[in-house]
């Protein structure tokens, strides 16, 4: 990532060096509510996507070394104009194996919507891993802090592939999509139209499925690993996993072509972001389990990255928010449900 110029750091974010955390945080929130690519005109031309993804990333890595008390001390005497003494770079991280972890892949399911359509689900087994990424992880930001430990104490179902155009018209009899294709993610839907979605689904079905936890994303996005994707740190293999900005062709793309993770879940990483349960909020520092966000909040979260988002936008940490009444054509869901009457059987589109 573009390291933000240093004389800018506190004009990026609109504050001053005597601003406390809350405030700068405040601030960050408020910008990137301006300059978020999901804020531009969906017609605008592709390089707008783009230069709005690299302002983003300038501000998330100001936002980042500002709310760090360690290295923001660094910066409190930076006027435009003065110089900064240089600091020693940071240590350099050794790169993991990029070698895909051992395959993990349990048990499967599907359940038969209305029209004979079905749903494929993946057992995603209990486990604990570290939630937020490492100081040291590249393209991360101030929102992923603290790192922190997380367990998820029960297993759960997720499904194995993002919620389709052809799941959603056999439920809701319409199809919202701006790109239409039965087997292409259903997108333009907001989280509060999921949340119809899945009250006429379980109506329909007797089931019970919900969106998954913001950690229980994480958790089966990761599928095991610590890295910045599932399949390692560096971004040579993401479009064996993701469809996203640099493959894409500024669509969408049939779910299940890519690679799945370990727990076998295709397209967690792009195609489209992924709604999760939770309000957006802060991290907490402690370890939690089975964490289910705040009881309030203004947006919720969304996860995964999407087919106009570059690569750092996908990684397993990253985290975005909106507002639960707004919808875009590269926002759609995936569905989880906990352990229940469960058969196994494999599942197609």
């Amino acid at each position: 990532m573009r390291r933000p110029p240093e004389k800018d750091l506190y004009s990026i974010l609109g504050v001053t060096p005597d601003f406390t955390a809350e405030e700068i945080r405040d601030s960050y929130l408020a910008r990137t509510r301006v300059i978020h690519p999901d804020r531009f005109d969906r017609q605008r031309q592709p390089q707008d996507w783009k230069k709005a993804n690299e302002m983003l990333a300038e501000l998330n890595e100001a936002y980042s070394i500002l709310r760090n008390p360690s290295t923001r001390a660094q910066y409190n005497d930076l006027r435009p104009g003065k110089r900064q003494q240089q600091s020693s770079p940071p240590p350099h991280r050794t790169q993991r194996a990029p070698e895909p972890p051992p395959r993990q892949a349990g048990k499967e399911t599907t359940v038969e919507l209305p029209g004979g359509v079905n749903l494929g689900l993946c057992w995603v087994p209990p486990g604990a891993f570290r939630m937020g990424s490492p100081s040291s992880e590249k393209g991360r930001y101030g929102g992923e802090d603290p790192q922190h430990r997380v367990t998820i104490s029960n297993g759960f179902y997720m499904c194995k592939y993002e919620v389709t155009q052809a799941q959603w018209k056999s439920v809701m009899g319409s199809n919202p999509s701006h790109f239409k294709g039965d087997c292409l993610p259903v997108e333009n839907v907001s989280w509060n139209d999921v949340q119809d979605f899945i009250n006429k689904l379980n109506a329909r079905t007797g089931k019970h499925f919900r969106l998954p936890t913001e950690a229980e994303w994480e958790y089966a996005c990761r599928g095991g690993t610590d890295t910045a994707y599932c399949f390692g740190d560096g971004t040579g293999q993401l479009p064996q996993y993701a469809w996203y900005i640099e493959n894409s062709g500024q669509q969408t793309h049939p779910v299940g072509q890519k690679e799945p993770n370990a727990f076998g879940l295709f397209d967690m990483h792009g195609n489209v972001w992924e709604w999760c349960s939770d309000w957006y909020d802060g991290y907490p520092s402690d370890s939690v389990t089975d964490p289910t966000g705040p009881a309030s909040g203004v947006y919720r979260v969304l996860r995964g990255g999407g087919w106009i988002y570059s690569a750092q936008f996908c990684r397993s940490a990253y985290r975005n928010w909106d507002d639960p009444s707004n919808r875009s054509n590269h926002r759609g869901f995936r569905l989880a449900r906990d352990e229940k009457e469960q058969t196994a059987r494999s599942a197609g589109c």
